[in-house]
């Protein structure tokens, strides 16, 4: 009797010894094989959102730039103030009559443009017209004179981010005056700071260490940056803290590790229930956010045709293949946004890819 209670004793022993290694074998396998793989995807798919989210950003700021530029060189273009300053050259009329003729003409172009900060309209060395708006700070363009082609450069001033342009006027290829024209970038850079994600325009380069393969994306021990370089002294700097960017990986992580206690005391059922299971829905969801950013860089929102990022992904992905590359200028279309605005002109784009896109085989690209 006593031998047969020793070796009861002794199973029951042997069975805690087998089933606690079982536990803790089981459980470096879980964590090993399931859990830590799949923290590491479901960072790697926010890290990709968050980097969909900064190019998507930066390429808005970048058309607000190309905007402004556009605007400004608008401005140098017009044909009736701009045949007055070949008349003033000529000795037809005299430099008082020329900024009596220029100036409302002038200002009425200036109120068009968006984000104007200051507007100087120099000829022979003489300001012709100059408006200056409230977020005007000095400008610090110096040496235009010599400037033969539209060229621009970005300042921080204190707190405004300015874009400065100079923009030649031409007569027959000429130059007989320039306009210094500014922009404020504040509005802009502010319409992109949503979502707990900081988009700023700094002078300092680069820091941190890269992240995985991204050559533009950088970590250190609290944020995530994302850098694009605007100019030799710019950067564009977007970024976003750790605790945010992860906070929906830390939440997992806290609560599958409290499941897969659960799982291990319930004989480890609920392991597929509700971590397995619930994880993999996390990641699909991730994956279609990721899938949503990238649409949205994909695809330009005003016309929905393809965007300049996919046509250069396309090229990579594809660098052996023949085809046929068209490009498209409209005629003219300048006319249409000075005559009618730049929300007609807007219908206009929007109403020539549609014309594109019904006229296109299947396996074509806009």
């Amino acid at each position: 009797m006593f031998e047969l209670g020793g070796f009861v004793r002794s199973y029951i022993l042997r069975t805690r010894i087998v089933f606690t290694l079982f536990i803790v074998f089981t459980l470096f396998l879980t964590l090993y094989g399931v859990f830590l793989p799949m923290e590491k995807e479901i960072e790697n798919n926010l890290v990709e959102n968050f980097n969909l989210v900064a190019q998507t950003k930066t390429d808005t700021f970048m058309s607000t730039i190309d905007k402004n530029i556009q605007g400004a060189k608008s401005l140098s273009s017009r044909t009736v103030i701009r045949n007055k300053i070949v008349e003033y050259m000529n000795g037809e009329v005299n430099f008082d009559e020329l900024r009596g003729f220029t100036e409302d003409k002038y200002l009425d172009g200036i109120h068009v443009i968006e984000n104007i900060a200051y507007s100087v309209r120099i000829v022979d060395q003489q300001i012709v017209s100059e408006f200056y708006g409230e977020q005007y700070v000095a400008t610090t363009m110096k040496n235009y004179e010599s400037i033969e082609q539209l060229s621009y450069s970005l300042a921080i001033k204190g707190e405004i981010y300015c874009l400065e342009v100079v923009s030649p006027i031409f007569d027959e290829n000429e130059v007989i005056g320039h306009d210094l024209v500014g922009f404020c970038l504040n509005n802009a850079i502010d319409s992109l700071n949503t979502g707990q994600i900081n988009f700023n325009i700094s002078s300092n380069k680069t820091t941190g260490n890269q992240y995985g393969s991204y050559d533009n994306i950088y970590e250190d021990d609290s944020n995530v940056y994302f850098f694009t370089p605007l100019d030799h002294q710019y950067e564009i700097t977007i970024s976003q803290t750790k605790e945010v960017l992860f906070k929906s990986r830390d939440h997992l992580t806290k609560r599958s590790i409290i499941y897969i206690v659960l799982a291990y005391l319930f004989m480890f059922i609920i392991v597929y229930i509700y971590i397995i299971k619930d994880s993999k829905k996390k990641i699909r969801d991730l994956s279609i956010d990721r899938d949503t950013y990238k649409n949205h860089a994909d695809k330009d929102a005003l016309t929905n045709a393809y965007s300049r990022l996919y046509f250069n992904d396309f090229i990579k992905n594809h660098p052996y293949e023949s085809g046929l590359l068209i490009l498209i200028d409209l005629d003219n279309f300048k006319k249409i946004n000075d005559l009618y605005g730049h929300l007609i002109g807007d219908e206009v784009l929007k109403a020539v890819v549609t014309a594109f896109k019904s006229s296109i085989r299947s396996d074509d690209l806009i």
